[in-house]
């Protein structure tokens, strides 16, 4: 399904925005080679690609690896660090991952020999504390993908936790955003006790779904396909919850007073599930807040760049929906500039199938990539691309280029896969369209 892929492309966008400067905190593992040694203790080690002068007990051998351990430091501005363990090879092998383990007391079970092993790998952040909870969470049979989830989160500085690592699978997993809304009105529906908050939840997802018909714009009785109305996805995003927790922050850190009470299905269903309704319930409302909380946990800030994740339904969709990914450099109002981002949209359409929207904005001049296997697209483009022109121009941009991106594996069978790995691997090929 392209949900999955679109997903899975944004779980793979994460070295880009940690940048190449280790960050060293207490009781983080790392490893690096004694480049210089100075008098009293102190040492350059390289980690990486960098070169960090620390503090040390135990004396070192210029050229030589080692696994040290951070210590907490003093208030000074250095680094203290603790040698563990000559580190011999720079892929560490099972034996020498166990001596690893041993010496930070942990057991050299199999789930924590291969969790070090990936963390290793993929150098993330590695604690006794993180190691042990991420080994417990990739106990089963889907450690793989529970890893790549625990590398997406410990980069953005995420603790990892049962909640946050479910939210993500059914992100990654789950059934479609409307269908999920769908299953829970049809249980809350189902459930004869009508307490406050399940009236209230009635009521908002009424207004959700309502506000969720933004795939299509009615005037008059009739409606436009396709056409997306924006105060409508604002209303949606809303009513679902997308920013509560910041609304919550917001109120709690005003000085004027309370602010009116946040209606939306997130926190109606967090009140929910606190009374432990029945498993239908439960159910349904488990998976729409986990679907919900993936999406605010796939949206964040790198800097001055921030990157917003969110869906809403989307009727020429075969899966009634769209994912959409906004990027760009973040504005004081909080708002992405208009004039300088990047927008992406995942679809899964009726006819065309699995296809991917890239649109790039450089000082309001805006190109377009269609990602679609069908080799006739082009063609069936070029009459629309003068409407498309002056339709932009209308909004204040200019059109520079519309570029159709052909996967460059064929395989129909693959195509979703190979639109998720789109954005970071940049593997296609091109016909091009210039205004």
């Amino acid at each position: 399904m392209l949900e999955a892929g679109a997903i899975q492309a944004l779980l793979n966008q994460t070295r880009s925005l940690e940048g190449n400067t280790a960050i060293f905190r207490p009781g983080q593992i790392i490893t690096g080679k004694a480049d210089k040694l100075y008098p009293d203790g102190l040492a350059m080690i390289q980690v990486g690609s960098q070169k960090v002068t620390a503090k040390l007990e135990t004396g070192l051998s210029v050229g030589q690896r080692y696994w040290f351990q951070v210590q907490p430091g003093n208030g000074n501005g250095k680094v203290y660090l603790k040698m563990l363990m000559p580190d011999n090879k720079r892929k560490p092998d099972e034996e020498g991952i166990a001596g690893l383990l041993l010496k930070l007391s942990i057991p050299s079970t199999r789930e924590n020999i291969e969790t070090a092993r990936y963390f290793i790998k993929e150098r993330l952040p590695l604690t006794k504390e993180v190691l042990v909870k991420a080994a417990e969470l990739t106990k089963g049979d889907k450690a793989g993908e529970v890893l790549e989830i625990l590398k997406f989160l410990l980069l953005r500085g995420i603790t990892p936790t049962k909640d946050t690592l479910t939210a993500l699978q059914i992100a990654r997993n789950g059934h479609p955003l409307p269908s999920l809304i769908e299953s829970l009105d049809n249980a809350l529906e189902a459930y004869s006790e009508d307490s406050e908050t399940i009236l209230e939840l009635k009521k908002v997802l009424k207004d959700l779904k309502e506000s969720g018909r933004c795939g299509f714009n009615e005037e008059n009785g009739t409606s436009k396909p396709g056409h997306i109305n924006e105060e409508r996805i604002k209303q949606f995003l809303t009513k679902l919850g997308l920013n509560y927790e910041s609304r919550v922050s917001e109120v709690l850190n005003s000085s004027s007073g309370p602010a009116e009470p946040v209606e939306a299905v997130k926190p109606l269903l967090l009140k929910l599930l606190s009374g432990n309704p029945p498993q239908p319930l439960k159910d349904a409302a488990e998976q729409l807040v986990g679907k919900i909380t993936g999406l605010q946990l796939l949206s964040q800030e790198s800097g001055p760049v921030q990157q917003l994740v969110f869906q809403i339904p989307f009727s020429p969709s075969a899966n009634g929906e769209i994912t959409m990914q906004w990027s760009g450099k973040k504005q004081p109002d909080g708002s992405i500039d208009p004039d300088y981002c990047r927008v992406l949209f995942y679809l899964e359409l009726k006819e065309l199938n699995h296809t991917i929207v890239d649109l790039q904005i450089q000082n309001r001049i805006l190109s377009v990539h269609v990602i679609n296997e069908n080799e006739e697209l082009k063609q069936l483009a070029l009459p629309l691309i003068g409407t498309l022109k002056a339709r932009i121009a209308k909004i204040g941009y200019q059109l520079s280029a519309v570029s159709f991106v052909k996967p460059k594996e064929a395989c129909v069978q693959h195509a979703a896969k190979q639109m998720g790995n789109y954005a970071h691997q940049n593997k296609y090929s091109r016909m091009d369209l210039r205004i």
